[in-house]
């Protein structure tokens, strides 16, 4: 209750307490009731109120349910124990065992209803709202608990030659390294680029340009040489097909693993046996489901035999059989002209590929096509795609 800080008004407050105690037949407790005044407020006009009422005086705003029940001027103050609490609360989650589906189910379910019961009481300052939605982003991109401070540092207002100097290399050292993986406590396998170490060791980053793993101005010069003189597809890519294709991707109603799985398709993030073998790793590249051809990014989404055999299965409004050597693109064209339906039919078909295609690796169960094709009828069906 809210009222002026005078002895008339305290009366009666008084007064209204007394006749909705007699009404409801609710008593208030007057002994874990307090009282608090502005700073404005004389002692003598204190302690008169206070002997009217009979309750303690609060030196300081106390919380009801967690949340603030004065808030002043001071409103980043008011809510500071709100933000660290959305902080601990990531803090105690063990972050590196989850992709990036599960990140974005925590954050959906979790992190972003944490906010709401706050809301439906205080309208939150923006300065507010944007540090917890840097605490989100921070949890959504970081690997591991190992903070990067260099490169995720910001080049700032006035910043001197030899920082911006730094800050434009950031791009290129971050390309180079990657993990040699001893112990694994440091790394997120899901994520971060690895190589196999020795058992029990520590984890060490290592530049993968040279042979020693150590980064020098030579090295650096001479990547930055070689991706100039060979862009890459990505490099390669229009920029309006490119926003367009992902803007689609996100907009398809189905479950989020599939629609990340398809992203990181399309980025190469996935560890088929051609990135595996780009890190050293003793693997045969030869595609475990059509065991015709090396199994690289344009295999996994346009060339495998087993894959077009599915799409033409489904019926889908395209024409698988054309060859190219640029498949990623290709998809892409394909991706940005047919309907939702067919997109949806796309993704899963992809996913669901890559889904036995881990099962035959990892758990050596005999590829059979009739199994494919009815898991995928089966994700269309519950993710009623016609």
């Amino acid at each position: 209750m809210f009222d002026d800080a005078l002895v008339e008004g305290a009366h009666v407050v008084q007064n209204i307490i007394k006749e909705y105690e007699l009404i409801s037949g609710q008593q208030v407790n007057f002994d874990k009731s307090f009282i608090y005044f502005s700073a404005c407020v004389g002692h003598s006009e204190r302690d008169t109120i206070t002997n009217v009422f009979g309750v303690r005086v609060a030196t300081n705003p106390e919380k009801y349910l967690r949340l603030p029940m004065m808030v002043g001027r001071n409103k980043r103050r008011a809510f500071a124990d709100f933000v660290d609490r959305f902080r601990r609360r990531i803090e105690s989650w063990s972050f590196r065992y989850l992709s990036m589906g599960g990140k974005e189910v925590l954050i959906k379910a979790i992190l972003q209803v944490i906010p709401v019961y706050v809301m439906q009481c205080f309208a939150l300052p923006k300065t507010l709202c944007q540090k917890l939605e840097l605490i989100m982003n921070k949890f959504w991109w970081s690997n591991n608990k190992s903070s990067k401070v260099i490169m995720a540092a910001k080049i700032g207002s006035y910043p001197s030659f030899t920082w911006r100097s730094l800050c434009n290399a950031r791009e290129l050292i971050s390309d180079g390294l990657l993990w040699r993986i001893g112990s694994g406590d440091s790394v997120n396998i899901w994520n971060d680029p690895w190589l196999p170490g020795l058992a029990g060791a520590p984890d060490v980053l290592v530049w993968h340009f040279d042979a020693s793993g150590e980064y020098s101005v030579k090295s650096g010069y001479r990547a930055l040489l070689t991706t100039h003189r060979y862009p890459s597809d990505y490099n390669m890519e229009p920029i309006a097909s490119y926003k367009q294709f992902y803007n689609l991707l996100w907009e398809l109603q189905i479950p989020a693993k599939l629609k990340i799985h398809m992203w990181r398709l399309s980025k190469d993030f996935v560890p088929h046996f051609n990135n595996l073998l780009k890190r050293r790793l003793q693997v045969v590249n030869v595609c475990p489901l059509c065991k015709e051809a090396p199994e690289d990014l344009g295999h996994l989404l346009w060339s495998c035999d087993v894959l077009r055999h599915l799409w033409l299965s489904l019926n889908l409004p395209f024409d698988c059989s054309v060859r190219t050597l640029d498949g990623k693109n290709q998809l892409m064209n394909i991706f940005i002209k047919v309907d939702a339906d067919t997109r949806k039919l796309l993704v899963i078909s992809l996913w669901a590929t890559w889904f036995q295609r881990n099962k035959v690796v990892h758990e050596g169960t005999q590829f059979v096509w009739q199994d494919l094709v009815g898991f995928v009828k089966r994700l269309c069906f519950c993710f009623k795609c016609e």
